[in-house]
């Protein structure tokens, strides 16, 4: 109604750094790091400020040699990253989500034969994740007191009262994960016109659940799910074939077929309590098996002149267990909202499900002098149904996108408009969304000296100051 959405705005702050040094003519050593500091107000129908404090660290090292004997393009990288993120209401830190991780990865290529080449990446990946819920006590992590209460006790209450083991402490345990990752992906050239490619990928993590910064009450009862905080070890198994093809100079396609496994991760497990970010209370599911899907994806290029191509984009996506997050509903299709929040529940599930859809891209290119011009036009259709009937929630809906870019020497600017239709393949209990249209301009200046770059941008969205909805947003009925 042409009104500010009260909380919505956001600030942020980022630093990126690089120093590298050439140790020989086959070795690079580079170490980076980056910080992001965040505060974004989240809108809600209470009235009262609702925020989130992020702060993002990432640090590595990698080497980088040319080649190592027969294999080339060797690459070793470790990494540390620690994302933290307060959930405050009204100035009062409820909730806070911490998550660290250390990986170590090396990946190179190698010639399997004349015609066909390798590569291969190894990675083992460590990740620690601490979660806090509790009104005015999360500036920081703690353990639990116990006394001789029960375990579990209040959750088997209201696993008794109502048919669902609602908890008002801590959402989840602290959990850690190790993970080792190995990846090969072999091509084979036929001639010119033709390559095939095989991927395969494997994915084995062990996860442990430690329950000691939940309160005693609040603790999953036994009776309710006897081995909820065990260890478990599980693999996940992927592989694909493609095929690119080079029919003509001006036209080329490439189709593929994958059989893809991913494992739950301890979020979609573990997870029961309330979620500052969404404004909902999210059931998790410690049965989940994992997400198993065949894909079917096809792309072809046409090239009418040099400055002037169309691509087409078709996929089709079967899942025989399919993780995502709906809204429940008692008998008579109210929505179950939690009794400490009177939140909306959205419990995550896997069952059956199909996602498929198509894109369309134009793109023109001229050039007058020192002045480049793009101007590209995007049509995407896209459809999610569950085998059961009824479609997948938070969907997004039909849009296309038109886009004119400006370059001149160090200028880059553009402006874009979007358009956005109504949802229209609802789940059951979802909140529609109407159509909006969205004008964008953005532009940057880079500038180099003597002693580095200078690089200098301006934003403006949504220009004509439209109401959009986000329709795959959680918070879709508030902003």
């Amino acid at each position: 109604d042409g009104e500010v959405v009260p909380h919505s705005d956001t600030f942020s702050e980022q630093f990126h750094g690089v120093f590298g040094w050439k140790l020989n003519d086959q070795h690079t050593v580079k170490l980076y790091g980056n910080t992001m500091d965040k505060e974004y107000g989240i809108p809600n129908a209470t009235g009262v400020r609702t925020d989130i404090l992020m702060d993002q660290k990432r640090y590595g090292v990698v080497l980088h040699s040319e080649s190592i004997g027969k294999i080339k393009n060797v690459i070793t990288e470790y990494q540390y990253s620690d994302y933290t993120h307060f959930e405050r209401e009204d100035g009062s830190y409820d909730g806070l989500f911490d998550q660290q991780q250390q990986s170590l990865s090396t990946e190179f290529d190698f010639k399997l034969a004349e015609s066909t080449d390798a590569h291969f990446r190894l990675e083992w990946v460590g990740n620690e994740l601490q979660v806090c819920h509790e009104h005015g006590r999360c500036r920081e992590f703690e353990i639990a007191e116990r006394s001789s209460s029960e375990d579990g006790f209040s959750v088997l209450d209201q696993y008794n009262r109502r048919g669902i083991a609602f908890s008002h402490g801590h959402p989840m345990p602290d959990t850690e994960e190790q993970k080792v990752l190995m990846a090969l992906n072999v091509k084979h050239y036929l001639g010119e016109t033709d390559e095939l490619s095989l991927a395969t990928n494997i994915v084995i993590r062990k996860l442990s659940a430690d329950p000691v910064n939940m309160q005693e009450t609040w603790l999953m009862h036994p009776s309710v799910d006897a081995d909820y905080y065990d260890d478990s070890t599980d693999v996940a198994t992927s592989f694909s074939l493609g095929w690119w093809r080079s029919w003509s100079e001006d036209f080329e396609t490439q189709a593929s077929l994958a059989y893809m496994e991913r494992l739950p991760s301890s979020q979609e497990l573990f997870w029961n309590g309330f979620h500052h970010a969404t404004e909902s209370y999210i059931l998790g599911n410690r049965d989940l098996d994992k997400e198993t899907s065949v894909n079917l994806d096809v792309d072809a290029i046409y090239k009418h002149t040099d400055d002037f191509t169309s691509r087409v984009s078709l996929y089709y996506y079967d899942f025989e267990n399919y993780i995502f997050q709906s809204p429940m509903v008692d008998d008579t299709g109210t929505p179950i909202r939690d009794p400490f929040h009177t939140s909306p529940v959205w419990q995550i599930q896997g069952v059956g499900a199909k996602i498929y859809g198509f894109g369309i891209e134009e793109k023109y290119k001229r050039t007058f002098g020192l002045h480049a011009l793009t101007f590209t036009a995007q049509l995407n259709l896209l459809k999610g149904e569950l085998d059961r009937g009824g479609y997948i929630p938070r969907m997004s809906p039909y849009n296309a996108t038109f886009c004119l870019e400006h370059d001149h020497m160090g200028l880059h600017s553009e402006i874009t408009y979007k358009w956005v239709d109504k949802s229209r393949n609802e789940a059951n209990n979802e909140t529609s969304t109407d159509g909006y249209n969205m004008l964008n301009f953005s532009a940057n200046y880079h500038y180099d000296t003597s002693y580095g770059s200078l690089e200098f941008w301006l934003k403006a969205n949504n220009l004509t100051d439209d109401v959009a909805r986000n329709h795959i947003s959680f918070l879709k009925e508030t902003a």
